[in-house]
């Protein structure tokens, strides 16, 4: 297509393409629509942004979308706005669903990974064919979870930037079609997925913002289901984390306790 009217793409590619491609252009580009808004400008795309920034015509205008609202939005030094460039309804709590049920673990930093094992050898005993979401931090320790679990016996598929576009979709089509159960992810796999049917969602390890744990755990329960979000705490270093979570959601988040004979 020659003359595109949308162009989707992520921030990076979209860099690669205008930096590389003298037939490409944006000139004629009249909205600059920017999704998951609060996640684009929180700094770990600011390299790819200012290279696109410097191909947008100026007369244009800037639509940014986002669930979630930070500082970060309007204080951008790539896209500046005035203050009274938008308006957005702020509330203090962030919904999550009635049929979500949230539990938590509290343990030992050392004792995490066999709580996370653990946890899941007993949810699966009782739901083996249950579709499960694992999150933590990181693309590197994604991969390495991946490995072990599979090494141990769970069957699952990583997803994370690290990965190439075509692994990240294979994974993907893996999961969702039921052909593997479980899923290791990092905050990527936290938005813009549609897997309708997931039962489980693990937090292994937390995120960086309570509003980050919304967006995780948002991904069961979905479409008037019911779903289970069990998230591991270390004790007593996340105890101020689990407070900001249940003030920003204004629920109370059940505490499950665990086997510690298990965990010798």
């Amino acid at each position: 297509m020659n003359r595109p009217h949308i162009i989707v793409a992520m921030p990076g590619r979209l860099a690669d393409h205008l930096m590389g491609c003298n037939t490409f252009s944006l000139k004629g580009l009249q909205y600059l629509v920017v999704d998951e808004a609060d996640r684009m400008l929180a700094g770990g795309f600011d390299e790819h942004l200012e290279t696109i920034a410097k191909f947008l015509p100026k007369k244009r205008q800037n639509l940014f979308f986002s669930a979630t609202i930070r500082p970060n939005i309007s204080c951008s030094p790539i896209f500046p706005l005035s203050e009274h460039a938008f308006e957005w309804s702020e509330t203090a709590a962030v919904a999550t669903v009635d049929t979500l049920d949230q539990r938590y673990i509290l343990c030992a930093e050392y004792d995490r990974d066999q709580v996370l094992v653990e946890t899941l050898r007993r949810f699966r005993e009782e739901h083996k064919t249950a579709s499960v979401i694992i999150f933590t931090n990181t693309k590197k320790y994604c991969q390495i979870l991946s490995m072990t679990l599979n090494q141990i016996g769970f069957s699952n598929v990583c997803l994370h930037g690290f990965m190439r576009q075509k692994e990240r979709v294979a994974a993907l089509a893996k999961f969702k079609s039921s052909h593997v159960k479980t899923l290791i992810a990092t905050d990527i796999a936290s938005r813009g997925l549609d897997i309708p049917a997931v039962e489980l969602v693990l937090n292994h390890r937390l995120p960086k913002f309570p509003n980050e744990y919304v967006h995780r755990v948002g991904r069961t329960a979905r479409a008037g289901r019911t779903g289970l979000a069990i998230s591991i705490f270390r004790f007593p270093k996340d105890l101020e984390f689990l407070g900001r979570i249940e003030e920003i959601i204004k629920t109370k988040l059940t505490e499950m306790p665990i086997d510690r004979e298990l965990l010798c």
